[in-house]
C-alpha cells in the first residue's frame, strides 16, 4: 500500500490545485455552491493530472468520494460509475 500512496502523491504534487485553498474544491451547499464549483473545475480543466486525479476519484466506487476531483462533481462520477455497470 505505502508504493500506491507514493505514487498517489506524485501526481498530486504536480496537481494545479495544490497550493489552492481546499474549501474551493469542496463547496458548501447554499446560494454560491455553482459558482464556487464552476470555478474548481475550471481551475481543474487546466490540471496536468486531471485523469489522474479523476481515475483516483473513481476507485472509491459508489463510496462516492466528496468535492471535485478530476473536473467532476460526486454527483458527475456516481453517474460515470452507473454507466459503466454492466446490466
Amino acid at each position: 500500500m505505502a508504493a500506491l500512496e507514493t505514487v498517489m502523491l506524485k501526481w498530486q504534487e504536480r496537481a494545479a490545485c495544490r497550493d489552492l485553498p481546499v474549501d474551493w474544491f469542496f463547496p458548501e451547499q447554499g446560494p454560491d455552491a455553482w459558482r464556487h464549483q464552476r470555478r474548481a473545475v475550471s481551475i481543474c480543466e487546466t490540471c496536468p493530472v486531471i485523469q489522474d486525479c479523476l481515475d483516483y476519484a473513481l476507485s472509491f466506487g459508489y463510496r462516492a468520494l466528496p468535492g471535485i476531483w478530476g473536473g467532476t462533481s460526486e454527483n458527475q462520477r456516481h453517474a460515470m460509475l452507473i454507466s459503466d455497470t454492466p446490466t
